[in-house]
């Protein structure tokens, strides 16, 4: 996702999100952890009605993921 001149701008943005954040959630992590269960990996699709909607998606997403526990994703060490 995002790794061409020619990928969407909205993909680039995410990989660079997703380069970037990593210290408030732990994507790589997760994934390296993961990794030792061998899953067979899916791609997904986001389907949201605007660029203007993609933050409140990105939070519905991460409340959905937490428990609705949206602040313990900004606690150091969380």
């Amino acid at each position: 996702m995002g790794n061409t001149k020619e990928a969407p701008q909205v993909e680039r943005v995410l990989k660079y999100l997703y380069e970037h954040l990593n210290r408030f959630y732990n994507f790589k992590g997760l994934h390296a952890f993961k990794e030792k269960f061998h899953p067979q990996w899916q791609p997904r699709y986001l389907v949201y009605p605007s660029l203007v909607a993609l933050p409140d998606v990105v939070v519905g997403l991460v409340r959905a993921d937490s428990g609705d526990r949206l602040l313990d994703y900004f606690k150091p060490g969380s």
